[in-house]
């Protein structure tokens, strides 16, 4: 066993640096330094990272980021990951961390302990952890919090902050410490799972180790302090700058040290646990679902899908009936993505009700989509993300119908899908060449389908009396299908131009429209509109990486 008690101790902190640092002797954001975004906030309000953000920063530059992170994870010396969220979210929490070396010994411990136990005990104990997945979330957070709150102003120089500091260890060394301490004690001495005994008895069993784990023990947990605060006999002696327990003084930097140890130890174990349940993951094109084996939990999944879409998200519940997103901004570019992460992040949340999408500091702007009309969009999407190399617009109409018709009546909502579709059919006509091959004609045919799918859905969701724009275009997309599927007819753009039903799909399109793609969006700066090229999709060769 590698021993690394002293450089765990040289990198130790003293005081209350921790509390004020979140970045190297040279000013430089470590996350940031990792991951070569210099110029971006990877960490939410509380100082908790964002994966998603990282993955925004990399939109369309998958590659690039997978380069960097390899490179990382073979550093830490543990396999390839092959779920880039997974991945992300390993480098991300041991450079989070305060003591590195620290997180990186608990990482590598902790996936090599469950690599290489009876398959049958590292089974329960994974087992454990995904049912405890949301107690130790939610932990997670209210740690953050009173660590923030702690942080703020001049640290740890008043009593709120001091009070809300030993909080925050508390519930520390009570959740995810307890819990991994007892992993690493069981795991290293081949005991079987059993239930988690409280935080003194895993204390002592961590001691008697004769590995660096009893020096996480014997610096990071303080079973007195901990027993303090949860029965409130814990004061703070703002005089004297200290915590007093009965007649006994503790100083601020032995707390201090011990919750970075602690936190440490802790992110570490959670990268421990991700590597080893990513290595049993599938390697298939599959859309998102909540059960698939070695992925990680349905809401880290849910967050990241934003930054894949390449929307920067300020903050986010999805634990609500009506989830809420607020994002920096929103313009055309967006409406696809949006509608995309919300699709999928639907599938992997399906008791949510309602997302409501909003941007921070705008407080004009912001759609609703029920998830009943995301369940039915993903009947659309489906087809499209197997069919096409991009997502046409017609794609999401019965999610674009379900948001507009809350700020439009049924009938206008009703009447714009309509325009919309036509305008996406009649716009794959104009990128079309002059002279069709095969390929440009089954191409034009699965854009016809895709819109007619979209159009057949949104025709099931509004009333029968708002129904006749939306079925003159159906009928249109059927005959122009059944020309089609005559070989002699449509070689090329000039004839297709001259199919009656495409000359009457030219008329409604100047007569009805134009509309807005989403009421309240405007384009973007003009330097970053660009039309997207929409082809047919080729199956990757390599699968790794594809999903998350």
């Amino acid at each position: 066993m590698l021993n690394l008690q002293e450089p765990v101790l040289n990198l130790a902190v003293s005081g209350v640096d921790w509390l004020r640092e979140t970045h190297d002797n040279e000013g430089q954001d470590l996350l940031a330094l990792a991951f070569d975004l210099p110029d971006r906030d990877l960490r939410n309000e509380h100082g908790e990272f964002l994966p998603s953000r990282v993955f925004e920063a990399h939109y369309q530059k998958n590659h690039e980021l997978i380069q960097r992170v390899v490179g990382h994870l073979q550093s830490l010396g543990v396999p390839p990951v092959y779920d880039a969220l997974a991945a992300v979210c390993i480098v991300g929490w041991v450079v989070c961390a305060e003591n590195q070396v620290l997180a990186a010994a608990s990482l590598k411990s902790t996936y090599h302990y469950l690599a290489e136990s009876d398959p049958e005990l590292s089974s329960a104990v994974v087992s454990y952890f995904d049912k405890r997945e949301p107690v130790l979330r939610q932990g997670r957070d209210r740690i953050s919090r009173s660590i923030a709150l702690a942080r703020s102003g001049d640290a740890l120089s008043g009593e709120v902050n001091a009070l809300a500091f030993a909080d925050a260890y508390k519930r520390l060394v009570e959740g995810p410490v307890r819990q991994y301490g007892w992993l690493h004690h069981c795991l290293r001495k081949g005991l079987p799972w059993s239930e988690v005994p409280m935080v003194r008895q895993i204390h002592e069993a961590l001691l008697s180790h004769d590995s660096w784990v009893a020096s996480v023990a014997a610096v990071g947990i303080l079973p007195e302090f901990r027993n303090a605060e949860a029965h409130e006999s814990l004061t703070w002696d703002g005089t004297r700058h200290e915590y007093v327990i009965d007649d006994d003084a503790i100083p601020v930097a032995r707390v201090v040290l011990a919750a970075a140890w602690a936190d440490s130890f802790a992110r570490g174990c959670d990268a421990g646990v991700v590597c080893f349940k990513a290595a049993s993951l599938e390697l298939k094109l599959s859309l998102p679902s909540p059960d698939e084996r070695g992925r990680m939990p349905a809401w880290r999944r849910a967050e990241a899908l934003f930054g894949t879409n390449g929307l920067h998200v300020t903050s986010l519940d999805l634990n609500a009936r009506v989830a809420t997103v607020s994002l920096h901004e929103f313009f055309m570019e967006n409406i696809n993505p949006c509608f995309q992460a919300l699709v999928n992040v639907n599938a992997l949340l399906p008791s949510i009700e309602q997302f409501k999408v909003t941007v921070a500091g705008d407080p004009d702007f912001g759609f609703t989509v029920a998830a009943v009309a995301l369940r039915a969009t993903h009947e659309v999407w489906s087809y499209a993300v197997n069919t096409f190399s991009a997502m046409p617009f017609s794609t999401f109409l019965p999610a674009n119908l379900d948001a507009r018709g809350r700020v439009e009546k049924p009938l206008a909502a009703a009447r714009s899908i309509a325009w919309i579709a036509i305008d996406d059919v009649l716009d794959a006509l104009e990128a079309s060449p002059i002279r069709w091959s095969s390929r440009d004609r089954k191409l034009y045919v699965d854009r016809l389908t895709l819109s007619r799918k979209a159009v057949a859905i949104c025709l099931e969701l509004v009333e029968v009396e708002h129904r006749f724009r939306l079925k003159l275009v159906q009928g249109l997309w059927e005959e122009i299908l059944l020309l089609l599927a005559d070989g002699s007819i449509g070689n090329g753009y000039d004839e297709i131009s001259r199919l009656v039903p495409i000359a009457k799909a030219r008329q409604y399109w100047e007569t009805w429209g134009p509309v807005d793609r989403l009421p309240g969006v405007e384009p973007g700066p003009q330097e970053r509109f660009r039309d997207v090229l929409i082809g047919h999709r080729q199956r990757p060769s390599d699968l790794r990486w594809r999903t998350i």
